[in-house]
């Protein structure tokens, strides 16, 4: 038969472990907050900017997958950073949707994705989906490659990026020295503009349509749709192609450019419309 202390050793032994186990269910209600539709979410209020940490499954990730060498191996981080002033930035978490919307008044959300950089005001995310939208001052940086618009859908499974709206894209030349290594900006290879444009990473593939425009040196070539490949260094031309160069106009259904070389393919129905100075022009030279 127990003691009258040992019942009261039992019974201080019993509140402890149900202290313990409080303890434990209020640590699970507070990490369970933090765990979005299966994504760990930071947020810092302290920091100079808040940080969010949204895990995106690559293609190559098997979906469904919850083998810890699998989820390591298949997923990269989609890092947000938000201007820390509260008045100037909401970030809203729908546990049940599985999306993030973050919105900046005035500065601008930072987006790092694998070696993508991007800004925006405005910053949508689906985790069930793996897709997010940038809207309003959208700037994409893939090394020498600056691409501007007013919105861009980004597949991230894919690694996709498609702009839409006062699209540009800016592509500088490498560094060949040190000087021009510390620029603040390098010399411009390659001006596009496009009504829209779909840009794969993977790849450096990009795909441009509508009203379509691109400056190199002293050629420049406008058409309804262009494929360039930087790999080839290749620019495809198609539909109602116009060439200007200082030898003149040259139009073509569809064109070719090697971008290193300077060599122009034409293809269906041309006109070439040189320019050739004349004997008079000559003698006034003269």
């Amino acid at each position: 038969m127990a003691t009258d202390a040992e019942e009261a050793t039992e019974d201080e032994l019993s509140k402890g472990v149900d202290e313990v186990r409080e303890q434990g269910r209020v640590v699970a209600r507070a990490l369970a907050g933090l765990l979005v539709a299966g994504i760990w979410v930071w947020a810092v209020g302290a920091w100079p900017a808040r940080s969010v940490a949204l895990a995106a499954a690559s293609s190559g990730a098997q979906a469904g997958s919850t083998s810890a060498a699998s989820s390591a191996a298949g997923k990269q981080k989609l890092v947000v950073e938000v201007p820390a002033d509260p008045s100037d930035q909401t970030v809203t978490v729908d546990q049940k949707a599985g999306t993030t919307v973050v919105q900046a008044k005035t500065g601008l959300i930072t987006i790092t994705y694998g070696k993508i950089r991007a800004f925006s005001s405005r910053l949508e995310y689906s985790q069930k989906t793996q897709k997010a939208v940038l809207t309003g001052n959208v700037q994409v940086i893939d090394g020498l490659r600056t691409i501007t618009a007013e919105r861009v859908d980004v597949d991230l499974r894919e690694e996709q990026y498609t702009f839409t709206k006062s699209v540009e894209m800016v592509e500088t030349e490498q560094a060949t020295d040190a000087t021009a290594a510390k620029a603040a900006t390098g010399k411009v290879k390659l001006r596009l503009q496009a009504d829209s444009l779909v840009y794969e990473t993977r790849t450096n593939l990009a795909r441009a349509s509508g009203n379509v425009r691109v400056q190199e040196a002293d050629r420049t070539s406008v058409s309804q749709k262009l494929t360039y490949d930087q790999a080839k260094n290749e620019i495809q031309l198609e539909g109602d192609v116009h060439v200007t160069t200082a030898d003149g106009t040259m139009v073509a259904s569809r064109v070719v450019i090697n971008t290193e070389s300077g060599q122009i393919q034409f293809y269906g129905p041309t006109t070439l419309q040189l320019d050739v100075a004349t004997d008079s022009q000559d003698t006034k030279k003269s």
